[in-house]
């Protein structure tokens, strides 16, 4: 298990740069934890900043410069005073945007670039694609981590996200700011020459981003497949149990699966749900039911002798797999 803070900390030797995140739905408090989680990495001494709060504040607003966060527009939560410096913080680094199609502005992933702490050389990437948004929610989520190193020649298999990133500047509600544009063409820029060390057992990378373009990624026929989705549809489900051999199995949350009909649910060999038990542990603090369960989103396929296994933000919903989101 791995916490939020813990995958933006730069590797060894290397300190942040700049970043570019994305998230649907995102409340100030957790957006605020990013640059303050950043600037204590930062830090030369974590808890002679942690005794000063003028000096974390000063270096969450730096940190702050170097980070643009898209949301789609119309799902920000805010809970501090307008006048609050903090407030003012954010609003150098949040852009509301719209998606192209009509759709939801739904991925969340975060891009890194860390520099050398000394001397010259390459910079550090980062790529984080995520199923969870920018709030409190302690919901089950999962992540893709990839760390690379930016080279000289393009590296085409980035280009799903290079693509959005530079997309993001022109989805923009308003006209974004200049520096969030900037730093964020410029993030496209380096994102588009990394090459990444892949995670162990794993031997390709491919990345996709739905509703931009004609493409659309959608799960392949295959020998079997698992579904993991916390919202999920009659239609999709029906097409999805079409695609394998086998039966398929499915796991989700008790409140979708109980609007679908018996006779889709009939089509997997296994429908299951969270354990109730899973969702805190002892000394936990109780959160609202919105605000945990199952919110990973997963399909895992056999397909001939390799198994695939695909992670990001889309649900087995046909918004997520109609190039509507």
């Amino acid at each position: 298990r791995v916490l939020y803070g813990q995958s933006l900390a730069p590797p060894s030797g290397f300190a942040f740069d700049a970043a570019v995140a994305t998230t649907y739905s995102l409340d100030f408090e957790t957006a605020l934890a990013a640059p303050v989680s950043l600037a204590l990495f930062a830090a030369e001494s974590r808890d002679e900043i942690l005794g000063q709060p003028l000096a974390l504040l000063e270096g969450a607003e730096r940190i702050a410069g170097r980070l643009a966060v898209y949301c789609d527009a119309g799902h920000i939560q805010a809970q501090i005073k307008p006048q609050s410096r903090l407030c003012s913080l954010l609003e150098q680094m949040i852009v509301e945007v719209a998606a192209p199609q009509g759709g939801a502005f739904h991925p969340k992933i975060w891009v890194l670039r860390f520099k050398p702490q000394h001397g010259d050389g390459p910079s550090k990437m980062r790529l984080l694609v995520l199923s969870r948004n920018m709030t409190r929610d302690r919901s089950w989520d999962i992540s893709l981590r990839l760390d690379g190193e930016v080279t000289r020649r393009v590296v085409a298999g980035n280009k799903p996200i290079v693509d959005l990133l530079n997309r993001l500047p022109r989805l923009a509600l308003h006209p974004a700011v200049e520096a969030s544009k900037a730093l964020t063409l410029n993030l496209a820029s380096d994102l588009n020459r990394a090459q990444w060390e892949l995670p162990e057992r794993f031997d390709e990378l491919s990345l996709a981003v739905n509703g931009l373009g004609a493409d659309v990624w959608s799960p392949p026929a295959c020998a079997r497949i698992g579904i993991i989705s916390p919202f999920c549809d009659d239609a999709t489900l029906i097409k999805l149990a079409g695609l394998s051999r086998e039966k398929a199995v499915l796991v989700g949350r008790s409140d979708e699966l109980a609007n679908c009909a018996p006779e889709t649910l009939g089509r997997y060999s296994r429908v299951s749900v969270l354990d109730e038990m899973a969702a805190s542990e002892d000394g936990e603090e109780t959160e609202p039911e919105s605000l945990q369960g199952l919110h990973a989103k997963a399909f895992i396929q056999e397909i001939g002798w390799n198994t695939t296994v695909t992670v990001g933000s889309g649900n087995a919903t046909q918004a997520a797999l109609a190039n509507r989101q």
